[in-house]
């Protein structure tokens, strides 16, 4: 049996009970309990010695002091209560926090020389109460919330008996803990000073408990009884071991001393703990123990840690360790505090914007402009209603979201939404058109200025104007430019532009792969916009302008995020563009009565549907001649021009022109054409920069300015020998010379059939022709000219270039030649170049890039060229200039090829 000092009285636990949470209780310097009611504040002070303060303010039996035995009384040696001027802090009940507790009420356990009492002897098994959230610290207050009506009772038994209780806190959050294994196993001892009255009117209201705290115990062994369902055990109390090092305390009271002043001054929670921490005596154990305890009335320092404090029976131990969080709650503090001061100054600044956005809206009202934004977009609705003539369903939608938008708070999510679509709406050109000019003569005049040759392309365009001057608009009609790069395509659609008097847009969707890009985004996204027909609209204010689709052809394909090239098509079709749909707006708008013209190099990769909706022209490459004149009369002046020698004297002969086409600029456009002539300006401007001489440009020289030929002679042969053929190709970059070549290889073994080899780098449609063109080419030799060398041999088929990929049916006729020429070991006629796909039966089909072959034929010298019959109408609208010095020959059959490539073996054909 062991006893322990209590420094409460039982009047002063009865004058807790009696006073209402509303007074406060503070502590002093010397760590004694005081009560501060309305009028003045009560206090015990060991240093004042007035008998009449005493005998005015306090009555006798407030001093009573009564231990476990009511017989033994014991006054303590008190000499006066006197007011104290303190600063205090309002007590909460409901808080378990132990610094408020702290701020709020000490009641410490003295020391041996102080003039308190000993109390009673501490029975081995007491009852034990489960503590929730942090555990309680010795020699202090602690208060206790809970709901429960029995516990309430409980406790207020325990209270009556003055009974010695044991304050556990729990290991897991559990409503009721069954024993006191659920428990940690060290706590304080502790007696029940005070309970609240319970609410009759509301039994599960909080109630509230309080707890005056002593020495450490430690949990022995469980004692609860499972009938009444109490946890009790038998306890055993820490005995504290007392600091032996007096210059070891006096360090640690120094390094507490400073944490606590540094905390003092960043948080305004410490500065109470730090006069508290001023009057203890690192010297005496007691106080020196309470100073190892400080870290329990820090506020960011978790249950476990303070528990682990708790677990300690070394003095110096629990110095260390109060240290470590110390120094932890500083930093945090620390921390919070920076955080806190960017929030202010974050807050302070939109505090300073909201009042100036208020005074300037003072402001505004005394000068008569206090129209908000959200106004001003209202008015303006409501003008573009009263004044335009929209369409029913636009003026629905308006109508809409103006009633939303006046009720919307500028904080509300949709508002800068709704704000954006009134203003799309009210931006859109929904009735204004631009006076169109179909004058017919301007018209030819603009693009005669524009470009030079493509007569038939002139023709057409002034043809698509003349039915629109008639009907009074070119609704209806989209045309598709197709050629090669650099022919002109797009400088047509501005010339047309101009012509008609209209705004021009050039939209290219190359590389679109989401049908957003076309038909908007949904008003669901965040930052969604309207497609780019509207855009344009909205920047040509006006709702007919000409927009110039580039690049249709190499549009991206179907994906996840959906198929543009099917989004193209209610905007490209007559019968639907009148009500196109844009997922933004939401409601429909006429797209008719823009002009749209498409360009594209090829028309393979564009898809049915779509082309269906065009109607295309063509724009084939420009001969050598055509170049020249474009070079003189468009590209070298405009050259000249930019590049600051306008006023001098530079003439480019036209010898030194023609060996810059057909040396260095073969295209069927002029791009590349135009990139040499600004290389070779630029070289003279640097010579006339730095000498002020210009330098002449002849045939000899040319290549001193634009280096080496990237060009050579496109004819391998200048006499094709046995076995090799000349034919034509038509690639994007214009018409080409393609030569077939093939070897024979006697078979050595009579049981295997001959076999053709094919390389070159053929695509699958080309493979597949070599191979027709070897089975009429066998039959036509064993049928018509009796001969087996296809039957004997193997043959290896090559095309050159075999890095170029190369496909298609057009080199039929150019292989079964060229087969023939090899079995017969005869060459074929000089000069001579082929076009032409061929079937099993020998029929001569018709084939495409007709004007590209033939020009790249004149270019390489070829006098007479075979083509299908189907292709004669395409002959026939080939300019006279490029069909001059070229005799063609129209076939049908195979047949009538063999005889004008080997008039001498096939003379017997012929004549039949």
């Amino acid at each position: 049996m062991k006893k322990v000092f209590i420094g409460i009285t039982r009047r002063s636990a009865r004058r807790i009970s009696n006073h209402s949470f509303s007074n406060k209780l503070v502590i002093n310097s010397n760590n004694l309990y005081s009560f501060q009611s309305s009028s003045k504040l009560y206090s015990r002070n060991d240093n004042e010695d007035e008998e009449k303060e005493e005998n005015d303010m306090v009555d006798e039996d407030d001093t009573e002091v009564v231990n476990a035995e009511e017989d033994e009384v014991e006054k303590p040696n008190i000499k006066t209560l006197t007011p104290k001027n303190t600063t205090t802090t309002p007590f909460n009940p409901r808080s378990n926090n132990a610094l408020q507790v702290l701020n709020a009420l000490s009641v410490s356990m003295p020391s041996k020389q102080s003039s308190l009492w000993e109390v009673e002897e501490i029975p081995d098994e007491i009852p034990i109460i489960p503590v929730f959230q942090k555990p309680p610290c010795p020699n202090y207050i602690h208060t206790m919330l809970f709901q429960d009506s029995g516990y309430h009772k409980h406790l207020s038994q325990l209270k009556k008996k003055e009974a010695l209780v044991g304050l556990f806190m729990m290991r897991v959050e559990k409503n009721t803990p069954k024993s006191s294994d659920d428990l940690y196993r060290h706590g304080v001892l502790a007696r029940v000073v005070y309970t609240s009255n319970p609410n009759s009117n509301n039994p599960n209201s909080d109630k509230v408990a309080m707890f005056t705290t002593m020495n450490r115990i430690k949990i022995l062994k469980d004692a609860s009884d499972s009938e009444t369902k109490q946890i009790r055990a038998k306890i055993e109390v820490v005995k504290e071991e007392p600091q032996v090092h007096d210059m070891i305390a006096q360090a640690a009271h120094n390094e507490m001393h400073r944490m606590l002043s540094e905390l003092s001054k960043v948080n305004e929670s410490y500065p109470s703990l730090f006069n508290t921490y001023m009057g203890l005596n690192p010297s005496n154990n007691s106080d020196l123990s309470r100073i190892a305890d400080t870290a329990f009335f820090l506020q960011t320092v978790s249950a476990e840690s303070q528990q682990e404090l708790l677990s300690l029976s070394r003095i110096d131990d629990r110095v260390q360790h109060s240290l470590a969080l110390l120094k932890q709650e500083l930093e945090t503090v620390r921390v919070q505090n920076k955080i806190q001061f960017h929030l202010e100054e974050r807050y302070q600044d939109s505090q300073r914007k909201y009042f100036l956005t208020e005074q300037l809206k003072i402001i505004q009202k005394e000068l008569g402009h206090d129209t908000d934004d959200r106004t001003q977009i209202i008015e303006k609705c409501e003008a573009l209603l009263a004044e335009r003539n929209l369409h029913e369903n636009v003026v629905k939608a308006i109508r809409e979201e103006i009633d939303k938008f006046k009720s919307m708070e500028k904080q509300s999510s949709d508002y800068g939404n709704t704000r954006n679509y009134l203003e799309w709406m009210t931006n859109l050109p929904w009735d204004i058109f631009t006076e169109e000019n179909y004058d017919l003569k301007d018209a030819e005049v603009i693009l005669n200025e524009d470009h030079y040759g493509i007569k038939k392309v002139k023709e057409r365009i002034l043809e698509f104007l003349a039915v629109g001057k008639l009907k009074g608009n070119v609704q209806g009609k989209i045309l598709c430019f197709v050629g090669a790069p650099g022919v002109g395509k797009t400088s047509i659609g501005k010339s047309i532009a101009r012509a008609c008097g209209r705004e021009y847009f050039r939209m290219s969707v190359g590389g679109v792969y989401d049908t957003s890009e076309i038909k908007g985004h949904r008003r669901t996204y965040i930052g969604s916009i309207p497609g780019k027909f509207v855009s344009i609209l909205k920047k040509a204010s006006s709702m007919n302008p000409l927009i110039l689709i580039d690049e249709i052809d190499k549009i991206g394909r179907s994906s996840h995020h959906g198929d543009p090239s099917a989004a193209l098509l209610e905007a490209l079709d007559p019968e639907q563009n009148n009500e196109f749909q844009d997922h933004y707006l939401d409601v429909p708008i006429d797209l008719s009565k823009i002009l749209f013209i498409c360009t594209a190099n090829t028309l393979d990769t564009i898809s049915p549907p779509l082309l269906d909706r065009m109607e295309v022209v063509d724009l084939s490459g420009y001969i050598i001649e055509e170049k020249l004149q474009i070079a003189k009369q468009y590209l070298i002046p405009r050259v000249l021009d930019d590049s600051g020698l306008k006023d001098q004297k530079i003439e480019l002969p036209d010898s030194v022109l023609l060996k810059l086409i057909s040396d260095y600029c073969r295209e069927s456009g002029v791009r590349n054409l135009k990139h040499k002539i600004e290389q070779l300006i630029r070289k003279l401007a640097f010579k006339y920069a730095t000498t002020d001489e210009i330098p002449e440009v002849s045939v000899e020289n040319l290549d001193t300015f634009l280096g080496k030929p990237r060009f050579t002679n496109e004819r391998y042969y200048s006499n094709t020998p046995v076995g090799v053929t000349m034919g034509l190709a038509y690639t994007t970059m214009g018409g080409s010379v393609l030569y077939i070549e093939t070897l024979a290889e006697k078979t050595n073994d009579s049981k295997s059939p001959p076999r053709l080899i094919h390389t070159g780098k053929m695509g699958e449609v080309m493979k597949e022709s070599a191979g027709i063109s070897y089975t009429v080419a066998k039959h036509f030799l064993s049928n018509k000219l009796n001969n087996s060398f296809l039957q004997e041999h193997n043959v290896h088929l090559h095309i050159p270039e075999g890095a170029t990929p190369k496909d298609g049916p057009s080199a039929g006729i150019t292989m079964v030649t060229s087969l023939l020429s090899l079995a017969l070991n005869t060459p074929v006629k000089p000069n001579l170049s082929m076009t032409g796909e061929v079937t099993l039966t020998g029929k001569v089909l018709g084939i495409g890039g007709v004007k590209e072959k033939i020009i790249s034929a004149k270019r390489a010298g070829v006098v007479e060229v075979i083509l299908p019959v189907d292709n004669k109408r395409d002959w026939d609208e080939i300019e006279p200039e490029v069909k001059k010095d070229l005799d063609v020959h129209f076939v049908n059959y195979y047949d009538e090829v063999a005889t004008i490539a080997f008039p001498e073996a096939c003379k017997e054909l012929s004549q039949q």
